[in-house]
């Protein structure tokens, strides 16, 4: 079967729009190599001829368009990727605690909008341990994301030995345990505080229910 050499103007206008509509990601023309060489693997695992059609496919197959987003994503992320980020959120936590235990509300909610895999979400989950006094409070971590996949990868708690390193050995200790393929695993301590949902960033309503004192 012959595939396509290049994706038109057209074709990629077209893919352009339905990703901008849909997710929000406005790809810019230096990114038409990148959206064909994705899309490519795909056009070939499923058989089809043209990015014309499938183009076609994925606007009447809401799986397959999910799919598509998948591919086209960037998902690159490390666990306290930001350390700038971190000292901030450092900053703001105990300034909430403090307004808090003032206000006699024994709570905090943070939300990981796009989590990727999860790093940034554990790595948030991980630091609150620097506040011994949350032990009794009630605080969540909410790990958003549009792919499924890496929703899944989050879910699992699973990384790599270099993806670890990046974490400070004390809580490489308290938050993971090796496992026998020498990967790590998320322990339930840490896994408790982290709550899983699906979510696209342009809709109009998010399924929740009160604030969030942070959202990272």
């Amino acid at each position: 079967m012959d595939y396509p050499k290049k994706i038109s103007e057209i074709e990629y206008k077209k893919f352009r729009k339905i990703i901008k509509n849909e997710i929000g990601l406005n790809l810019t023309s230096q990114k038409k190599s990148m959206l064909y060489s994705r899309l490519l693997k795909r056009i070939k695992e499923l058989k089809i001829n043209t990015f014309e059609e499938y183009y076609n496919y994925i606007i009447n197959n809401k799986e397959e368009l999910l799919k598509m987003f998948e591919r086209v994503t960037t998902h690159k992320t490390d666990f306290f990727r930001e350390k700038e980020h971190f000292k901030f959120l450092n900053k703001k936590l105990s300034e909430i605690i403090k307004k808090n235990l003032k206000e006699n509300k024994k709570k905090i909610s943070i939300w990981s909008a796009a989590c990727s895999s999860g790093e940034e979400a554990y790595s948030i989950a991980m630091e609150l341990e620097k506040f011994p006094i949350l032990i009794n409070w009630k605080v969540k971590v909410i790990a958003s994301d549009i792919s499924n996949k890496e929703l899944e990868s989050t879910y699992e708690g699973i990384y790599k030995k270099e993806k670890i390193k990046k974490i400070p050995r004390k809580y490489q200790r308290i938050f993971f345990r090796e496992m026998k393929d020498g990967r790590y695993k998320a322990k339930e301590n840490l896994k408790k505080i982290v709550k899983v949902k699906r979510i696209n960033l342009i809709s109009d309503k998010y399924p929740f229910n009160g604030k969030f004192e942070i959202i990272f």
